[in-house]
């Protein structure tokens, strides 16, 4: 699931507030769950700044398609609580077992 800043796909046009991830929101401890940033700013030592455009992208393994869904989109409601104007598609993999 790609994470977006509200301005996508519009550019800069329109103005995105800085919006900080922790860190730590990428050192998860669960293999099976990895997050890739693209347009993410240094920050400071502890907080990322998020950019404008594909931002996050979210990604998991499981045994199942269901499950690995899931787990994304536990893993973005996480994302949420610090990124509340962030975009995504609810839609990635529905309708599976």
């Amino acid at each position: 699931v790609v994470m977006t800043s509200p301005s996508y796909p519009y550019g800069n046009s329109t103005p995105t507030p800085q919006v900080l991830l922790p860190r730590a929101l990428f050192a998860n401890p669960d293999d099976d769950l990895a997050i890739f940033g693209a347009a993410l700013q240094a920050g400071n030592d502890t907080h990322f700044c998020a950019g404008n455009g594909r931002v996050l992208s979210v990604v998991a393994a499981s045994d199942t398609l269901a499950s690995a869904r899931l787990r994304v989109y536990q893993q973005v409601a996480d994302i949420k609580a610090y990124w509340p104007a962030a975009h995504f598609r609810d839609d990635i993999a529905a309708g599976v077992g």
